[in-house]
């Protein structure tokens, strides 16, 4: 396993793939964690739900990442 971590740092390639995963992951958690407070202030129960399921498919997303 080590052997892989050593070579993401140095191939420029995987290490911009790397970055980009680690963004993904970073933003996924953010907005997974906004879009349930946007779910809890707003009014309208679509607005609601899609907040909610947004929030779940960010989660997702950073899963994944």
């Amino acid at each position: 396993m080590g052997a892989s971590i050593w070579h993401t740092e140095l191939c420029g390639s995987c290490n911009r793939a790397y970055q980009v995963t680690q963004r993904v992951e970073q933003w996924g958690v953010g907005v997974a964690i906004v879009l349930p407070a946007l779910a809890i202030f707003s009014d309208g129960s679509g607005m609601k739900m899609g907040a909610v399921l947004l929030a779940v498919a960010a989660v997702i997303v950073a899963v994944f990442a």
